[in-house]
């Protein structure tokens, strides 16, 4: 009765037949298909490990980093979804026999372990839906009575799972379970729970996306993965026993679209800002976004040459002209899939120049703490830290003033995110020469070092070539790029570094190596001022007063006005040891007044473990070099010089990474 319901949320790939049968066939001849073009990555790759002829599965599978994203996909029972579409196109019994046998060994294996992805929320979310057509397929099936118990018993306890209340959680994963619940409950004709189910759907698409209808979750791939998967719920699922998630549903549809069409880069990719992959305009092809919705402009191919759109409340931010493209962030709605990437922009000319750093998995490992860092994306950093993003306040970052005049864009954004400094990042875009100015104002206690990233692209990095003196740089003759004096220029090269702090993924456990430079300064209260342009022609100087940047180049002049912010006070930091690096030695000042006569001490601490110490003295500064790579803490004590045996100590929150 609901296998067209089922079909299509099963085909999450939008898979064709011929390629479901080939994907189908290497599973019913014992080779796992965990994820298509991923586990393995080709058809006509024989993984041993992907190997199981003697039907006992093998459910607790070890693949190194692709470990993770293959027991997800393996609990989600995956390889079963591609025997149930295999069988839904060609009605061959083996493929059904296939997929009960690779379910009926999953419960056994669920009966006798115990481990994350058994119940984790995701997998039980697709394993429902999986099983709900089995359950109507059953009388398809030669079922023994205690088979068909086990499978009714599958039944309830996904439903009791995917119903609980501490087990759901909003946004893409709750609809996952609730799509999974619904498909439960129509098979079961378990109407009581299905409303419960509806209600929950409907507030989750209310929760997921703002008044502009943006979605809250930080990344555009997990955009439109919402807005696939509620297009799926609605045609699907509600609209044959006529529901709908809203009355306005196709309407909020078309403004979704609205503004992935306006932040479509010139290559037709979008912008990679956030977890998961980049995402193009032809993946949106593949999609029900496309068969439901193909005569929304996007799918035209059709721009305004000429836009200048600010959503503060969501933190976006897109300038498109005929020379160029910008897209800059400063907004934090959720924290779902968000990285340190406040402040941060994607810059195009006639290609790509500025970059995101992308995500190459969700492993907790140092490649995902790099490319979740400030570092890893094109924005101001203090003292080689990244604030925390997923704890500091959601007004700690935003969007402060933009305008249009005749001359230039203007566009200013703040992040006081750090506890000890409070950034304030001015964007002015010079409308006659695509010229960008960036101004940073950093507001601090102590000297702080402050660095402006660029990630270049892939294609600038494979062939680089660059002339530069002392504050200014030609990068391949496409871009151009000057800064003050007293800056200084580093390099990052991701072939040659010992650490992984220069790479770009645009797929899952796949990247590239790609080179990355910042500018940088040391101060009490550090301002960063560079310049960016695509025209040889840059015989740009700049003068910096009060309210305004004076630019002048041979051709013209401009007076670009300076908006005046007050600044957070952040003398009551009580405790904190201020770091600043240059290399592998880092320079430190504490800040903490216990006594009127006080000394200082530092340990420091790999592992949790003291591996050297600097002994007492006055000053409240020292300098240290690390001899080899690491994560290193430091603690500090402080004693009163009048009475020793009186002392404090602190372990300070921030960590060297070298």
């Amino acid at each position: 009765m609901f296998k067209d319901s089922f079909i299509p949320i099963l085909n999450k790939y939008n898979l064709q037949k011929d390629e479901t049968l080939l994907i189908a066939n290497k599973v019913l001849n014992d080779n796992l298909i965990i994820k298509y073009n991923y586990i393995p990555r080709h058809l006509d790759d024989d993984w041993e490990q992907l190997y199981y002829p003697n039907v006992k599965y093998s459910w607790q599978i070890n693949l190194d980093s692709s470990t993770n994203m293959a027991m997800l996909h393996l609990h989600s029972l995956e390889p079963v979804s591609y025997l149930l579409l295999a069988y839904d196109f060609s009605l061959q019994p083996s493929y059904l026999e296939k997929a009960w046998e690779m379910t009926l060994d999953w419960y056994n294996h669920s009966n006798n372990s115990d481990h994350y992805y058994l119940w984790y929320r995701h997998c039980v979310a697709e394993r429902a839906v999986v099983l709900s057509q089995l359950y109507n397929l059953k009388n398809q099936m030669d079922l023994s009575e205690d088979e068909e118990e086990k499978l009714l018993d599958l039944i309830v306890t996904h439903k009791s799972f995917l119903y609980k209340a501490e087990n759901f959680v909003y946004h893409n994963h709750g609809l996952l379970m609730d799509m999974g619940l619904i498909a439960l409950c129509l098979v079961s004709s378990d109407y009581l729970l299905l409303q419960h189910s509806i209600k929950r759907v409907k507030k989750n698409f209310n929760d997921t996306f703002t008044d502009n209808m943006i979605c809250v979750e930080n990344s555009i791939s997990y955009s439109v993965f919402n807005i696939e998967q509620f297009i799926k719920c609605e045609k699907y699922l509600f609209k044959p026993f006529d529901e709908t998630i809203s009355l306005e549903f196709d309407t909020k549809m078309e403004l979704a679209l609205d503004f992935l069409h306006l932040i479509l880069q010139p290559d037709n990719k979008f912008p990679h800002i956030g977890d998961g992959e980049q995402i193009n305009l032809d993946f949106l092809k593949t999609l029900s976004i496309y068969k439901f919705y193909n005569n929304h402009l996007i799918f035209k191919q059709s721009y305004d040459n000429s836009t200048f759109k600010v959503y503060k409340e969501e933190g976006y931010i897109v300038l498109r002209t005929e020379k160029l493209y910008l897209f800059i962030t400063a907004g934090d709605i959720k924290k779902n899939h968000k990285h340190a990437d406040d402040l941060s922009f994607i810059l195009f000319y006639d290609k790509e120049i500025f970059i995101d750093s992308g995500i190459y998995s969700y492993n907790n490992d140092k490649l995902r703490e790099y490319q979740t860092s400030s570092s890893a994306h094109n924005t101001i950093v203090l003292n080689n830290e990244t604030y925390n993003y997923l704890s500091n306040d959601a007004k700690a970052v935003e969007v402060l003033y933009y305008t249009e005049n005749n001359s230039y864009y203007y566009i200013v954004v703040k992040n006081s995110s750090y506890s000890y400094a409070e950034i304030v990042r001015h964007f002015y875009v010079i409308k006659d020469t695509s010229t960008i100015i960036i101004y940073d104002e950093i507001k601090a206690n102590t000297p702080i070092l402050a660095s402006q990233f660029f990630n270049l692209s892939k294609e600038i990095s494979e062939c680089l070539e660059y002339i530069g003196d002392n504050n200014s740089l030609e990068i391949n003759k496409d871009v151009y790029m000057k800064f003050e004096n007293d800056a200084f220029l580093e390099f990052f090269n991701g072939r040659n570094s010992h650490n992984v702090n220069a790479i770009n993924s645009n797929k899952f456990h796949d990247y590239q190596p790609i080179i990355k430079l910042s500018i940088n300064k040391i101060d009490k209260n550090p301002e960063l001022l560079t310049i960016v342009s695509n025209t040889s022609n840059h015989d740009y100087t700049i003068k910096n007063k009060e309210d305004t940047l004076f630019l002048k180049t041979s051709k013209y002049s401009l007076n670009l006005q300076k908006l005046k912010v007050d600044f957070v006070n952040n003398s009551n930091i009580k405790e904190y040891i201020n770091i600043t690096r240059i290399g592998h030695t880092i320079f430190c000042e504490t800040i903490a007044k216990y006594f009127e006569y006080q000394e200082y001490a530092w340990d420091i601490i790999k592992d949790g473990k003291k591996i050297d110490q600097i002994w007492y003295q006055e000053s409240n500064k020292f300098n240290y070099t690390f001899d080899r790579l690491g994560i290193y803490s430091i603690r500090v004590y402080v004693r009163n010089i009048s009475n020793k045996e009186e002392k404090k100590s602190f372990l300070n929150p921030q960590k060297v990474i070298i």
